[in-house]
């Protein structure tokens, strides 16, 4: 469970050297991919938190810069309500979980952070002995519907989703960090080794859902419950 794909890891960049986040939450941290490409992008974080089941990586997550180490599964995040993030990564690793209990953390980190950002594959199968190496949930944008603001990209089988969380209305606006993401003039690439594969120009599309309401005497102008 430890592999992530490198298709969105520009991007990944990107949003980092712009959300400049303090407090970030790497969940399913691995070999400490996301912690690693924190520390580079943004060496101003304070707080990185693991969360990684695998004791025998605490080392190896320890020298790539996280602060904490949490040996956890993610659901039993739920058990630590009070813990709130400006940034939650989850990178290649929510497939594995049963798609309600993927559904319920969302839910759950959606009240608890600024930003969630999510990296998950497409007609992937994998089977395993072990429930939690397989691939058991889907995650296509059928299933952010849910969700009132957030943003994606598809790479052949590879979806990259940035989801607005419910805290922070200081924070950076989500359609600020599209619109400079699609600036880059990123090209993403699922297999950089394979001559054949055309590159996918990276421009995300956003899902505004927000709810809204007229302001009285204000004609033009809305209120909206939920930072931007």
């Amino acid at each position: 469970m430890s592999y992530s794909w490198n298709t969105f890891d520009e991007v990944v960049r990107h949003v980092l050297q712009t959300l400049r986040p303090a407090r970030v939450l790497d969940i399913g941290a691995g070999q400490g991919k996301y912690g690693k490409m924190t520390r580079e992008a943004h060496p101003g974080v304070a707080q990185l938190t693991a969360v990684e089941c695998d004791t025998t990586l605490n080392a190896g997550l320890a020298a790539a810069g996280y602060t904490e180490v949490l040996n956890i599964t993610a659901q039993q995040l739920l058990d630590r309500p009070d813990r709130h993030y400006d940034l939650v990564i989850l990178g290649d690793v929510i497939e594995h979980m049963k798609h309600s209990d993927g559904q319920d953390l969302l839910e759950f980190l959606n009240y608890r952070c600024s930003y969630l950002l999510i990296i998950t594959p497409e007609c992937m199968p994998m089977s395993d002995a072990n429930f939690y190496v397989g691939h058991n949930s889907l995650w296509t944008p059928r299933a952010m519907q849910w969700h009132d603001l957030w943003a994606h990209q598809r790479c052949r089988i590879m979806h990259f989703y940035l989801l607005r969380g419910y805290l922070d209305f200081e924070a950076v606006p989500l359609a600020d960090v599209v619109n400079s993401i699609n600036a880059q003039g990123f090209m993403l690439k699922l297999n950089d080794s394979d001559a054949r594969e055309a590159a996918t120009p990276c421009q995300l599309g956003i899902t505004d859902q927000r709810i809204s309401d007229p302001i009285a005497g204000e004609s033009g102008n809305y209120a909206i419950y939920r930072p931007r």
